[in-house]
């Protein structure tokens, strides 16, 4: 197989990425390469590999939820993620970020819904997310992904009435499709369309489902896994996030409808997070959301309410 390098810029930094063989030489494990240029190396399997992929937590020194040595990897297809535990739905959330102070602000309102779809004589779970900003245009995320599996298939983002300004595409290992790229020396506003081919040493999920990849797991008082996930936004100077997943206890979350008892489940992806699933069927899994972000702000998405299974917004 031929070197296949990507370059890209994130975050003032020329990022380049190069995938060899599985027949090459590995680096040493543990090995970290970060910084203004960056090499991820495809050594001579995926266990080496992973041990090049930096969590996110512990570059800030944070500690990750679950270290990358402690359990096996969870892949797609391998019975532990079920698309069969999670129903169709309609939900939907208020988020709020509450500063350093206390103080809150509203940011958005999302509106959320999943349905079973029938696509290429495949059984798809289609997830659809309207979220709208307080301020800012209306903006669609899409998600389809393997009925069984919740191994991904394709990923879009738009504005609403606009092209996709993501568009991923994903068969096995590789990943092809549009993202956008801000310069180097540029702004959010300054982002460009980029067409891209990924491939990755097996395939993986897509973090963008966020909590239902969470929810379909065998989620249990003092559960703990980890799974790899492509992260379109390379939030970290790299295509992937290494997720580290524990239940860390139970608790009942107030909704329209009176309290929902849920698992707590903690979740490292690049900054923590904390979920609460659903224990028991039917309605939406995940009835909320908490991100501690890096300076200091905490997102909580709260529930609008609590609808039936499949009910339409």
């Amino acid at each position: 197989m031929p070197l296949i390098a990507e370059v890209f810029f994130e975050r003032g930094f020329r990022v380049v990425r190069l995938l060899l063989p599985r027949h090459s030489p590995a680096l040493p494990r543990g090995t970290s390469c970060r910084g203004p240029l960056s090499h991820a190396w495809r050594g001579a399997g995926i266990a080496t590999w992973l041990a090049l992929v930096t969590l996110p937590g512990a570059a800030r020194g944070q500690a990750a939820v679950v270290s990358a040595d402690s359990l096996p990897l969870v892949r797609p297809g391998d019975g532990t993620i079920l698309g069969s535990r999670i129903p169709a739905y309609a939900s939907g959330w208020r988020v709020e970020r509450v500063g350093p102070d206390e103080d809150t602000e509203e940011v958005s309102v999302w509106a959320d819904t999943v349905r079973v779809e029938e696509r290429d004589g495949r059984a798809t779970l289609v997830r659809v997310q309207h979220i709208h900003p307080r301020q800012g245009p209306e903006s669609v995320l899409v998600n389809e992904v393997d009925r069984e599996t919740l191994a991904p298939i394709r990923t879009t983002a738009a504005r609403v009435g606009a092209e996709p300004f993501v568009d991923l595409r994903f068969k096995g290992a590789l990943v092809t499709g549009r993202r956008p790229v801000t310069p180097a020396n540029g702004g959010p506003g300054d982002q460009v369309p980029v067409e891209m081919t990924i491939e990755l040493p097996e395939p993986v999920f897509d973090w963008r489902l966020w909590g239902l990849l969470v929810a379909a797991m065998p989620l249990e008082e003092g559960y703990r896994a980890r799974f790899l996930a492509y992260a379109s936004e390379f939030p970290v100077g790299s295509p992937l996030l290494l997720i580290g997943v524990e239940v860390i206890g139970e608790e009942s979350v107030e909704t329209s409808s009176g309290p929902v008892p849920c698992h707590v489940v903690d979740v490292e992806a690049g900054v923590p997070w904390t979920l609460w699933i659903r224990k028991e069927a039917p309605g939406a899994p995940v009835i909320q959301i908490r991100i501690r972000q890096a300076d200091g702000n905490v997102l909580w998405w709260r529930p609008l309410r609590d609808p039936n299974p499949g009910e339409e917004r």
